[in-house]
């Protein structure tokens, strides 16, 4: 769901449309209305899971305007992201005008379907910039379907492109801070948005933007306030309800969260994403009952097309393993394996649904057959790892964070590695290990120090929890420690 069509949605000149259009439905007086505004309404319905409503708007508009453009590509795209490239293709040789802009910028998103990367998307737009008398516009308008299908690195080269076509413009700045955003170069990304917002302080998407870059840098307060900012502008915004109901139950504000998240539910009921976090959010509290309950909301309000599909069917496989619904939770498990294919997470997943019914030798072994498959085996061994350890088997999880530890290249894995081996330790009464280890991932990182054994540390920061365990144990915190590496 694209936020952005919802505020354009929101606009009177739309909604005067929209009630002639469905006035006439009801037998009211037929409504002459343009292609382009039809295709709008009917996007209005898509938006809103109403396909078939959606569809016939589109009929509407092809017998009202017949081979216009617009309903064409609208019905060419809705092939195209259900997979149907040819049929895609047919309905775009349909069209008269070849050289339309929208038909050049659908034949750069079909290539973008059908290959890896953004190359052949790129080389054949660079193609067509001739036939365009305005070139900047061409060059901007290119930029954001790479922005707008995640090739940022692409993004950013068109970006630079219409930089020397129009140095210093606005919609320079807005093509920069979307493309340096995309790619999370923070600094970069907030030298523009700044910039954007001392020149236009009511723009709502830069504010999210300004809290997706703050997020990032762990500054989740400032990343709410920015919410805060754009909230103030427009109360309803569709991300920045959502944004700010997830900075919240980061913050731990699980009460304030769900205040949020029901209040965007009953703005757009139709849309299932509130409910869906809403439902997770129930499960991280271990409101299982409820979060079953809403989850179930969720799967009542998606399409079959939804792009959440396969992670209700996740979040409800998760909950019935908690409920220890077992056959019920591999039931919807399996379902969002059909809708993502992605045989790491699936047996991962197996593992917690078995690791969570006590069948701890199965769950081994799914974890292990998950690791054998993955192209990263260190960081999902981690995963498995992390699991034994929030049901306190460590004995199990011991000597495998150990060779992680050992064998990982990656730092951010060692880092973990190293946080649940302090917890293991701990557990399994390794006092002389126990305070190696804690050291060691206090001085190194703090923050995930509290994270995972915070829990043993109430009120007390990560930079004390070594002395504490010292004075716990009686043990001479000027005293050199006992344990060299541990073995």
């Amino acid at each position: 769901m694209n936020d952005e069509d919802l505020s354009f949605f929101e606009e009177e000149e739309f909604k005067e449309n929209l009630a002639r259009y469905e006035s006439m439905l009801q037998g009211g007086p037929s409504a002459y209305l343009d292609a382009d505004e039809l295709t709008d309404i009917a996007e209005y319905y898509l938006n809103r899971h109403r396909q078939q409503e959606a569809d016939a708007c589109i009929q509407y508009a092809l017998r009202l305007h017949p081979g216009s453009t617009d309903p064409l590509i609208f019905i060419a795209r809705q092939k195209m992201f259900a997979g149907d490239q040819e049929g895609a293709k047919a309905v775009r040789d349909s069209i008269s005008d070849a050289n339309d802009r929208e038909v050049v910028f659908l034949n750069a998103e079909l290539l973008l379907h059908e290959t890896t990367g953004a190359e052949e998307a790129s080389k054949y737009l660079e193609q067509q910039i001739g036939n365009y008398e305005d070139t900047a516009l061409f060059i901007y308008d290119s930029a954001y379907i790479f922005i707008d299908y995640g090739f940022f690195e692409e993004a950013l080269k068109w970006a630079q492109w219409y930089a020397g076509q129009k140095p210093g413009s606005k919609k320079c700045k807005y093509l920069f801070a979307d493309a340096y955003g995309g790619l999370y170069e923070t600094d970069m990304a907030k030298r523009y948005i700044n910039q954007i917002l001392d020149e236009n302080p009511y723009a709502v998407k830069y504010w999210l933007l300004l809290a997706d870059m703050q997020l990032q840098e762990n500054r989740i307060n400032e990343a709410i306030d920015s919410c805060d900012f754009a909230l103030a502008i427009d109360e309803n915004h569709v991300r920045a309800l959502l944004f700010k109901a997830g900075l919240l139950s980061q913050n731990g504000d699980f009460d304030t969260a769900h205040q949020l998240l029901d209040r965007y539910c009953q703005l757009y009921p139709w849309d299932e994403t509130g409910l869906l976090y809403d439902g997770a959010l129930l499960n991280n509290q271990n409101r299982y009952e409820e979060a079953y309950e809403k989850l179930q909301k969720a799967l009542d309000a998606a399409g079959k097309q939804s792009p959440n599909l396969a992670q209700i069917y996740q979040q409800i496989s998760f909950t019935c393993s908690c409920l220890h619904h077992e056959e019920e939770a591999f039931r919807y498990l399996d379902m969002a394996y059909g809708l993502d294919k992605n045989p790491v997470s699936y047996l991962v997943a197996q593992g917690n649904i078995l690791l969570e019914n006590r069948h701890v030798d199965e769950a081994c072994l799914r974890y292990m057959e998950a690791v054998h498959k993955s192209e990263t085996p260190y960081e999902t061994l981690l995963t498995g790892c992390v699991a034994l350890c929030e049901f306190y088997h460590t004995e199990r999880a011991y000597p495998y964070l150990r060779l992680i530890m050992q064998r990982t290249a990656s730092e951010d894995t060692k880092e973990q590695a190293l946080a649940y081996l302090t917890f293991c330790c701990g557990h399994m009464n390794l006092p002389d290990k126990y305070l190696y280890y804690l050291k060691k991932i206090c001085k190194d990182n703090p923050q995930l120090a509290r994270s995972v054994l915070g829990d043993n540390f109430p009120d007390i920061p990560p930079e004390e929890y070594y002395d504490h365990v010292k004075r716990m144990l009686n043990i001479d915190k000027n005293k050199p420690d006992s344990a060299d590496y541990p073995q």
